[in-house]
């Protein structure tokens, strides 16, 4: 298969890329693109990792996600804009002493049809892999959490402080963040930023998703536990506060609208939708006899 060719190509397939180049798709292409994914290249004895960024397929719906993108106040969704995007935040994160890949300027040059990057490949899995294995200890797991809480503050500290909307993660998943072999994190994914308007509201809801997402793949007997450690070093609560009130009580019409039909539907039931952990977290926060300042 080759890379112009993969519509909705799974991870892990061998693509056959122009100039006699082989890739491994990383991350799965969207069916919705053009030719898009995360690519494993190896030339020369050395590994480099490509992301590339592909356009709409069909124009009208280009079209009204580039509307869709000005009303939200969020940077638009043309290949070449998300990737200059992406570059200015992983300049801005490395500035501030977070771990990013770096951008190689020397690696082969392949075409795969759209923009891509070049970035240096760390020798590793994705968080979500390392936390959803069973064979990595619990209290390993705690510590990496603690480790990454204290990171995330310290970061949406100064987001606050330097109101630079680029220090916020827009797409935050474990699966945008790598664990290298030295066990340092690598967050990356950052082609869509939205402006300084509403940021504090912003953080919350990034550290919301984030907590969720560690704890999707925490054992239930354990969940209590690692929200504790999480709370205990991520000291910036009102951010957590903030993202509950996004979610039940926010002051946009459209928002609260929005949040209802999402509400009303069969995910908002789960045991760990974004609202039952909003709550939990909110819980744990009285609980612990904090109140909002």
């Amino acid at each position: 298969m080759t890379a112009l060719e993969s519509r909705s190509a799974r991870e892990g397939t061998e693509l056959e890329l122009p100039g006699g180049y082989r890739s491994v798709l990383v991350t799965r292409s969207d069916d919705r693109r053009g030719p898009q994914g995360i690519h494993l290249v190896e030339h020369a004895g050395t590994h480099y990792i490509y992301k590339v960024y592909g356009a709409r397929r069909n124009p009208l719906k280009g079209i009204l996600e580039r509307i869709a993108a000005r009303i939200e106040g969020r940077s638009g969704p043309s290949p070449a804009t998300r990737l200059a995007v992406e570059r200015r935040c992983l300049r801005v994160w490395r500035d501030h002493g977070f771990d990013v890949f770096r951008e190689i300027e020397t690696g082969p040059e392949i075409s795969f049809g759209a923009p891509a990057l070049c970035l240096e490949y760390v020798q590793g899995r994705s968080a979500l892999r390392y936390f959803a294995d069973p064979s990595v200890a619990k209290d390993e797991k705690l510590e990496a959490l603690h480790r990454l809480a204290g990171e995330w503050a310290r970061r949406h500290e100064l987001a606050q402080r330097l109101n630079e909307p680029l220090l916020i993660h827009e797409h935050p998943s474990l699966e945008h963040i790598w664990r290298g072999e030295d066990g340092r994190f690598y967050h990356f994914d950052f082609e869509v930023v939205y402006t300084g308007r509403r940021l504090r509201e912003r953080i919350g809801r990034e550290v919301l998703r984030l907590v969720r997402a560690v704890l999707r793949y925490a054992p239930e007997a354990d969940r209590e536990e690692y929200l504790e450690v999480f709370l205990e070093k991520y000291r910036l609560h009102d951010f957590l506060r903030l993202a509950f009130e996004d979610l039940w009580r926010s002051p946009s019409p459209f928002v609260r609208v929005w949040r209802f039909f999402e509400w009303l539907g069969p995910r908002a039931r789960l045991p760990l939708s974004q609202f039952a952990v909003a709550r939990m977290v909110m819980e744990k926060l009285t609980a612990r006899g904090e109140h909002a300042t």
